[in-house]
């Protein structure tokens, strides 16, 4: 497999170079994927501060993609480092942001038309389980951050996979999807904009933020930079800082997640499994209180509660109060997930 092309690297070199990211010749290399084994019990040793390029074999179609990696300063295999996955903007190859001297970073190649394809996103995931298995990353603090097209795009596979992050940094972009913003109870936002973009105006990033705060995010915060145009630039130094401060959450107490997408189900302990409707959006919204789960749903006639014991006591019974009417009351079953299904589907609960 072969590094990243010739034109690609060349525009890489610039945008980099504009950022002011240093670049290490001697360590650009090619990495493959089908040479690593996600087994191994240790992790590979690379040069601190060193960025260099990897490929690797897409799991969708099979076609070879290229992917930055920029190593901090102080690297050990011995700990496990925070990870920033940053995605390039329109007719850009792959991205890093500048002066993140504390987080591994990754900047994965978006194909062309820059992330329009189903397989660019999922490529997203691989590239991350390509840099678990060759470093040491904490799973609980891997970050989203994108640049305009990148920005749209971190925006949805936020919004889509929730859970998979920990904050996210959208910087000029958009959220088409607007709706999708209240999956995002969980997950901190850092979005910036520029006031004199012209190519994605900050009005785009000022609506999706006002979202957030009719919705009572609190953990969300808005960047409009003065003077600046359609550009990747922040307070780098606040930004890892701010990141930094940030855990993802695993096990929340109150879950709202709503779809459009048959690829994107659930998120956390819920996952709707059958629509009563193919079309259409379909949520719920699931809170446990002590010994009570309360669910509602709109569209959704089949649903799993993938649930533990830090969410709930499997020595007691539990209720399970779904729009308003109980429908399971008894002790649960801890080695399977909570299944209700529509009456359509022969309707069972699964208890002890």
């Amino acid at each position: 497999m072969a590094p990243v092309k010739g034109t690609i690297m060349k525009r890489l070199l610039v945008v980099m170079a504009v950022l002011g990211v240093q670049v290490w010749p001697a360590v650009m290399g090619s990495i493959v994927d089908d040479k690593i084994h996600p087994a191994a019990s240790h992790k590979r040793s690379f040069k601190g501060g060193s960025i260099f390029n990897l490929t690797f074999t897409s799991r969708i179609d099979g076609i070879s993609q290229p992917m930055l990696v920029q190593i901090p300063k102080g690297y050990t295999p011995e700990k496990s480092w925070p990870l920033l996955v940053t995605l390039h903007g329109l007719g850009d190859g792959p991205l890093l942001a500048p002066r993140m001297h504390s987080i591994v970073q990754i900047g994965p190649y978006g194909r062309q038309p820059a992330w329009s394809t189903e397989a660019s996103k999922q490529d997203v995931f691989q590239a991350i389980e390509l840099a678990k298995q060759l470093l040491n990353i904490d799973a609980e603090r891997i970050y989203l951050c994108g640049f305009s097209k990148g920005a749209i795009t971190t925006f949805e596979l936020a919004l889509r996979y929730p859970d998979n992050w920990a904050a996210c940094v959208p910087i000029c972009g958009r959220c088409d999807q607007l709706f999708l913003i209240e999956n995002a109870e969980h997950l901190p936002f850092w979005i910036h904009a520029g006031e004199k973009d012209t190519v994605l105006p900050p009005a785009y990033s000022r609506t999706a933020y006002h979202k957030a705060l009719e919705l009572g995010f609190t953990h969300w915060k808005y960047t409009e930079s003065k003077g600046m145009g359609h550009s990747f630039q922040a307070n780098w130094k606040e930004v890892q800082k701010w990141l930094l401060s940030k855990k993802r959450v695993k096990d929340p107490k109150a879950v709202s997640f709503c779809t459009r997408d048959p690829n994107s189900t659930g998120a956390y302990w819920v996952e709707i499994i059958e629509r009563d409707k193919h079309a259409g959006m379909a949520r719920i919204n699931a809170a446990i209180s002590g010994r009570q789960i309360t669910v509602t749903t709109k569209n959704v006639a089949n649903y799993k509660l993938k649930l533990n014991r830090s969410l709930i006591n499997y020595d007691k019974p539990v209720t399970v109060v779904e729009n308003g009417t109980t429908i399971f009351s008894q002790v649960m079953d801890p080695n399977n997930p909570f299944v209700r299904k529509s009456a359509k589907l022969s309707h069972s609960c699964n208890g002890k």
